[in-house]
């Protein structure tokens, strides 16, 4: 119902042709008119308030929007260093493993070429004894 319904409403009707008026219905009819004319102008003033509170509101979302942007332009670049971060430490690994596994290759090489020199060395040894031995035989 709009405010001129309820104005117009609001005007006592005049008793009709013969019939009594009954000042209780006429006074009741009256508050209910101004009742709801005063909520419509409540209502009015609420969404007055509202339109004027509404570009502060826009405003406060609009900040909040670009607060959240640059907290996730933050997040994302974070993401970013701590994978930079991540694979150089594998790499840094990968290198002393391969490190690691060059000098554990490197020594076991050279514990068989060790081992290798002292079986030649016996069999050198081995073979001149038997070179003497057999020069004994052929001299006795």
């Amino acid at each position: 119902m709009t405010i001129a319904k309820c104005a117009f409403k609001r005007r006592p009707k005049p008793p009709r042709f013969g019939q009594p008026e009954d000042p209780s219905l006429t006074d009741a009819a009256g508050w209910a008119v101004e009742s709801r004319l005063a909520s419509l102008q409540a209502e009015i003033a609420m969404l007055d308030q509202e339109l004027l509170s509404h570009r502060q509101r826009v405003d406060l979302l609009r900040a909040q929007r670009e607060e959240a942007e640059l907290g996730s332009s933050r997040i994302s670049q974070r993401v970013e260093q701590l994978r930079s971060i991540s694979n150089e430490r594998r790499g840094l690994q990968a290198e002393i493993a391969i490190e690691q596994a060059t000098q554990s290759v490197a020594s076991q090489s050279a514990a068989q070429q060790a081992s290798i020199d002292q079986q030649m060395t016996n069999f050198r040894n081995a073979f001149g004894a038997c070179l003497e031995a057999n020069e004994y035989v052929a001299r006795s």
